[in-house]
Parts: structure tokens; C-alpha cells; sequence
């Protein structure tokens, strides 16, 4: 036997990026060997496209997790809106200037909007989006000017509100799309039992050319593929046994520190017995 299929029950333990790498750094290392054995060719041919769709679910999955992304825009879209009205009441609470008389009939136009900011996300971008547009009317543009930084914060809000509309929809979009990729799990299962057809077509091959054919060609090639798989095989086992590893330490550090020290008891507490 050329390949033990068991050799890669590792995969089992990988996380999702390391099993996308193994899958795909073996595909770009075999495949013009592997395409270059007609036997090979059907098992192949069933096999890179469980690959291409495990990388593929992989992306969606990357793209769907924005949460954080998502978190960030929403509180800088948050703070320069409530930055904007604190601009607008402070220029208000001026003496008399053009820069207070445009405040105050801004303020006025802006409590349309008083709630923009306790709305859900979809209320929200609406809500600012009007806001922004109102503000950028003919007959309110020369007031905007004449508040020292609005403008520039209206700009960082715009900008803020669309982009965040924009990552929002792709969340939604990459969703729907996972739905219809499927689980991840399952498709991992789905590559790891097409590599194992792979590999066990592999042997049937060198088996069969060393018991009839004995072409060293064949053999040759068949070998080099063993080798490239065993190779990214021991690659991957290295960094696990180094991320074990360092868990182990971890945990050792965590048994060696010292217990926190129980406090004395309090003199009062002593009088009370």
C-alpha cells in the first residue's frame, strides 16, 4: 500500500482555514500528476469540485461574519449623529450671529430626526439618509456652511450610514447564500470522503502497475504523488502537535500560579465570636 487513509484523520481536528489550506495546497501540488494517470482522472474529476465548493462556503462564511465591522460603523454612525446635534445646540446658545440664526432653524428642521438614533439599523439608515439629504437642499446648504464643522461632520455621517447600509446587505446576502452552500460540516465530510476515494484509487493504481504493468514511469509518478501528500500531511500534524503544545503550557502556567491568599480575619469579627 502506497497511501494509508488513515494518515489523514487529522483533518477531523483542523480548524476550517487549515482544512481549505490542506485541500488546496494537495490540489495545486498533485493535480497535473494525478491528471496525467487515466485512471486517476474520474476520481480527480469528483474530487476538486467538493474542493471548490468547500472554498467557496468558506468565503461566504468569512463574509457573512461582520458582526464586529457592523458594531463599529453603527456606533461611529451613532456618535457623529448625536456630534451633529451637540454642534447645532451649541451654536444655538450663542449670542446673536448668522452662525446661531442658522442653528436655530436647523435644530428646528432636525427634530424630524430626534429618533434616528434609537431606531433598528433599517429606521436608522433611512432616517439619517433623509437627514443628510435635507440638509443638502438649496434653500438649507448656505445655513450648513455657516455652522463651523457641520459640514464636514454631515460628510462623515453620510458616509458613515451608506457604508454601513452596504455591509448590513451583505451580511444578508452572504446568509442566504450559506443556507444554500449548506453546512459547513457537512461539506468538510463531503471533501474528506472524496480525498479518501482519492487516495484509495491512488493505491489501487501503484498496486495493479507493481503487480502487472511494472511501468516505472507510472511508478515514478505515483511515488511523487505519495510523497506530496505525506509531505503537507506531516506539515499540518507539525503545527498541531505545536498549538497543543503551547495549549499544555498554558495550562501548566495557569496550575503554577499561586492561590490568592485567604484573607485574615478582621479583629471585629473575632470580638463578635
Amino acid at each position: 500500500m502506497l497511501l494509508n487513509t488513515r494518515q489523514i484523520g487529522f483533518l477531523n481536528i483542523l480548524r476550517d482555514e487549515e482544512h481549505l489550506f490542506y485541500g488546496q495546497t494537495l490540489r495545486d501540488e498533485i493535480r497535473d500528476d494525478v491528471l496525467s494517470v487515466s485512471e486517476l482522472v474520474p476520481v480527480w474529476n469528483a474530487y476538486e469540485p467538493v474542493l471548490h465548493h468547500e472554498g467557496l462556503l468558506f468565503q461566504v462564511s468569512k463574509a457573512s461574519i461582520e458582526t464586529a465591522t457592523i458594531a463599529k460603523e453603527d456606533r461611529l454612525r451613532d456618535v457623529t449623529f448625536r456630534e451633529v446635534r451637540r454642534l447645532l445646540k451649541y451654536y444655538s446658545k450663542m449670542g446673536s450671529s448668522p452662525a446661531k440664526e442658522a442653528a436655530d432653524s436647523l435644530l428646528f428642521l432636525m427634530h424630524t430626526y430626534d429618533a434616528a438614533d434609537h431606531r433598528n439599523i433599517f429606521g436608522e439608515t433611512a432616517y439619517i439618509r433623509g437627514l443628510v439629504a435635507d440638509f443638502g437642499r438649496p434653500e438649507h446648504a448656505a445655513m450648513v456652511d455657516t455652522v463651523p464643522g457641520l459640514r464636514e461632520l454631515l460628510a462623515i455621517l453620510a458616509s458613515a450610514n451608506e457604508k454601513l447600509d452596504l455591509l448590513y446587505n451583505q451580511r444578508l446576502h452572504a446568509r442566504e447564500e450559506l443556507e444554500a452552500l449548506g453546512k459547513r460540516v457537512n461539506v468538510r465530510k463531503d471533501a474528506d470522503r472524496a480525498l479518501v476515494r482519492l487516495l484509495g484509487a491512488i493505491n489501487t493504481v501503484y498496486e495493479y502497475n507493481e503487480l502487472k504493468a511494472q511501468s516505472q514511469a507510472l511508478r515514478d509518478v505515483l511515488q511523487r504523488i505519495a510523497m506530496r501528500i505525506n509531505g503537507l500531511g506531516d506539515k499540518l500534524r507539525l503545527i498541531m502537535a505545536q498549538r497543543q503544545g503551547r495549549r499544555r503550557k498554558k495550562i501548566e502556567r495557569e496550575k503554577e500560579k499561586p492561590a490568592s491568599p485567604t484573607p485574615p480575619p478582621s479583629p471585629e469579627g473575632d470580638a463578635k465570636k
